[in-house]
């Protein structure tokens, strides 16, 4: 940001109440600079080199993005308190490149800046997808320039309150002509090219100088609009018609609007990001599944490996595990000792045999239906496809029909057969569940989003 900017007619993505405030600071300052200049050479700025731009959570690297937004940091950014694009620039490469993360939350508070140097931040985090994963967080307000970049993340997360949105460009002329005339003073331009001194403040703006820099600010306005688009996968029409009047749209209206995917705190978007690392499960098809985690099942949904974890750990420390196996151990002993008590050596054995197969009661009624009796003994043999029809008439699952198996099984039912059959933790079921039937996924997901959004 330069002490020029609002005098030369500098392009601003931002909110318009920011800009009259930094316009009010700027004057302030103005008014007194001497005293302005000797409060800024007392601060120490930390040194960038030493400073990463972001704390690490648990795995997930969190990059502030506060205030009003400016090519560079300095004087300008102490003086509105802001951020600037090279220092967010440094810090998401540093946390890219950082092994200690697994996953990157843009935190933004801010109503947008200069033009200049927002569509090379935004393209260097949207060329970043598919790495690490990447959310953004509307800690407040997300407007203007602050969205620009916002959206290029593969999630963006909102609050209920947060402001998000002010699609659009602008530029002040301030016409000092009146002014200059009162005191005396008259300047004058000497220019080669006819419209080198186009908007200065030492003149009125006439209708061909308004006209150019309206155009200028419009392809401004088209690029931002067509990056947008790209970002959030939409129609650029969808932007011009929904989210790009201008306007700041709160909460739930940011999310009908399309303009965010899930609305939270800065802790869910933390989890959201932590959650996804190393395959970004949470998103299907390019977007957010829409988390409203009300009961256990939303949530062993929305983060299996985490609830797996918590049970695994929660059974190490009071050796549940090592206690149930005991127990069933003892308990069949005793009723096995009661049926060699009560049937005799001989026909407790077979019992004993048909106890360890690990058959359930449905499927060995099912198979014993089929045992031809001494009278039956001309109706041939009991083959293996009748046991199995058996079995699946009976309605026990997995039967082992092999080959197109599970094809008419909804998703968390192949996910418990593919328990049953590789002795596995359910979060790894259903990973490779939702790599071999990502349809069955899906569906899953969105019967999971809308049981949630009815309230049922």
């Amino acid at each position: 940001m330069n002490p020029t900017d609002f005098a030369e007619g500098t392009p601003w993505a931002i909110n318009p109440r920011a800009m009259d405030n930094l316009i009010s600071n700027y004057t302030n300052f103005r008014a007194n600079p001497v005293e302005g200049m000797d409060a800024f050479r007392k601060i120490n700025f930390t040194d960038e080199d030493e400073d990463k731009g972001y704390i690490v959570n648990a795995g997930v690297a969190v990059i502030p993005v506060n205030g009003p937004l400016s090519k560079r940091g300095g004087f300008f950014s102490w003086l509105f308190g802001g951020s600037s694009y090279s220092g967010i620039t440094a810090a998401f490469d540093n946390a890219v490149k950082d092994t200690d993360v697994g996953a990157i939350v843009l935190d933004i508070d801010s109503p947008g800046g200069t033009v200049a140097g927002t569509e090379a931040l935004a393209d260097m985090i949207f060329g970043s997808r598919g790495g690490k994963p990447i959310v953004a967080f509307a800690n407040g307000m997300m407007a203007s320039a602050a969205y620009w970049i916002g959206s290029a993340a593969d999630v963006i997360v909102g609050g209920k309150t947060s402001e998000v949105g002010s699609i659009g460009v602008l530029t002040v002329h301030e016409d000092w002509s009146r002014s200059d005339e009162q005191r005396g003073l008259k300047v004058t331009y000497l220019t080669a090219g006819k419209y080198k001194a186009l908007g200065n403040a030492h003149e009125a703006l006439g209708v061909e100088g308004r006209e150019i820099l309206q155009d200028e600010l419009n392809q401004i306005y088209s690029v931002f609009v067509d990056t947008v688009a790209r970002n959030r996968d939409v129609e650029v029409e969808t932007v011009l018609s929904d989210q790009a009047d201008g306007r700041v749209f709160i909460g739930q209206q940011a999310k009908d609007k399309g303009l965010i995917d899930v609305i939270g705190t800065l802790d869910l978007a933390v989890e959201l990001a932590r959650s996804s690392i190393g395959n970004l499960k949470i998103i299907v098809g390019g977007k957010a599944m829409d988390l409203k985690i009300e009961t256990l099942s939303d949530l062993r949904a929305a983060f299996p490996e985490m609830c797996d974890q918590i049970v695994s750990e929660t059974k190490a420390e009071v050796g549940l595990e090592a206690a149930v196996a005991t127990a069933k151990a003892d308990e069949a002993g005793r009723l096995l000792g009661l049926v060699d008590t009560f049937l005799g050596a001989e026909k407790a054995k077979s019992f004993r045999a048909v106890v360890e197969s690990g058959v359930t009661p449905e499927q060995f009624a099912a198979i014993n239906a089929l045992n031809p009796k001494s009278e039956d003994d001309d109706d041939g043999p009991v083959t293996k496809k009748m046991m199995l029809d058996a079995i699946k008439s009976a309605g026990a699952d997995n039967v082992g029909t092999g080959g197109g198996a599970g094809q008419d099984k909804d998703y968390m039912a192949l996910v418990e057969a593919h328990i049953k059959e590789n002795k596995c933790t359910k979060s790894a079921a259903m990973r490779a569940i939702t790599a071999k039937f990502p349809e069955k996924h899906e569906e899953y997901i969105r019967k999971v989003n809308t049981k949630a959004g009815s309230g049922a």
